[in-house]
């Protein structure tokens, strides 16, 4: 398992984009710049990987609705910067194994 510590400072698993906290527990999701709260989704994700994660990390309905001072985003706008931020990912490991 490659647990590496991200652009946001966050220790994540890159191919589930995982954040866990220092006692190796998942407590969400990196996207983008923010650590979104675990889906039930997730969790089955988290179980097949055999990652230990936080109950309270859990997403529940009035966690997930944008608070008055948020902006609300859409599934798009948030699928867009992930992928952005993918493209740019594998370029720099791309451009790492060149450079050995």
């Amino acid at each position: 398992m490659s647990i590496t510590r991200n652009e946001h400072g966050n220790y994540e698993h890159k191919a589930t984009n995982f954040v866990f906290n220092q006692e190796k527990l998942v407590y969400g999701k990196q996207v983008g710049s923010k650590v979104l709260p675990l889906t039930a989704s997730d969790v089955e994700n988290c179980k097949r990987h055999s990652f230990k994660y936080l109950d309270e990390s859990l997403a529940k309905p009035e966690t997930t609705a944008p608070q008055d001072d948020e902006e609300e985003i859409t599934y798009e706008e948030v699928e867009e910067e992930v992928e952005e931020e993918v493209e740019e990912e594998v370029e720099e490991e791309v451009e790492e194994e060149v450079e050995e």
